[in-house]
């Protein structure tokens, strides 16, 4: 006599009651509609309109910068400013407080860059404080300031020649990264062992230590790592030294 198996049967799961994500509204239009709707939001609006586009508007870059600030604005593409950017320097530099209300992506951050860099190239001792509602903020900006002034021209800065070969591992690498993305700086050889992470130990309830990798080393640029590093000019070990004299010399 055969025996009968209960048969499995699939059961749809319940409709939700909210709507999945990707069918939600976006968009600053949605945001507004939303707004509308809400009576309490609608009390505080006094009028609603649209702006027509409008074309930017360029002025010189103020005489007051120094040079060198000048020549790295060019290494980057920039031979003039917005007009609220050069009244916002011309207004630093005369020593007067300055308060910059323009959207999004103006060009806010070159208003009190520039002033900041000129006031430092004429002091080195000169400083300045920034702050910043958020992290995240913090880091876009010191990204941006860090490009500004590796773009200017250091008659003291020396060039270096880093060497490497696949003997150059973990805190070799570590120095390695740390001259990526240098102005004047090259390195020469070959790629490294590929060590260039961060680890970290964690006991074993037999008494073992189990060692895993946490973390991996990120250049000035944010490029990460993890990996064997290339050289940016292969050369056979031979070489490599009197290549990298003969670049430090001449910067060819």
């Amino acid at each position: 006599m055969a025996s009968s198996r209960p048969r499995l049967r699939a059961v749809p799961s319940p409709p939700s009651a909210e709507p999945p994500p990707w069918s939600a509204d976006v968009g600053v239009d949605a945001v507004i509609q939303k707004w509308l709707a809400r009576r309490a939001v609608v009390e505080c609006l006094a009028a609603e309109r649209t702006l027509p586009a409008q074309g930017p508007s360029y002025a010189p870059i103020p005489d007051g910068l120094d040079p060198r600030l000048v020549q790295g604005l060019a290494r980057r593409g920039i031979t003039q400013l917005y007009d609220h950017q050069a009244q916002a320097i011309e207004a630093a530099l005369g020593g007067r407080h300055v308060v910059i209300a323009t959207p999004t992506a103006s060009g806010k951050s070159l208003c009190l860059h520039l002033p900041v860099l000129n006031a430092i190239s004429k002091d080195p001792d000169a400083s300045a404080l920034y702050l910043y509602p958020t992290k995240a903020l913090i880091g876009d900006q010191l990204r941006a300031l860090r490009e500004l002034v590796g773009a200017l021209p250091m008659d003291n800065r020396p060039r270096v020649a880093v060497l490497t070969d696949l003997g150059v591992g973990s805190s070799g690498e570590a120095v390695t990264v740390a001259f990526r993305l240098r102005p004047d700086t090259r390195s020469f050889g070959a790629a490294t062992c590929g060590l260039s992470t961060a680890n970290q130990s964690f006991p074993l309830s037999d008494g073992g230590v189990l060692y895993l990798t946490v973390g991996v080393m990120a250049d000035r640029g944010h490029n990460r790592y993890g990996v064997p590093i290339p050289p940016d000019e292969l050369v056979d070990a031979d070489q490599v030294v009197e290549r990298a004299i003969a670049w430090l010399q001449t910067g060819r």
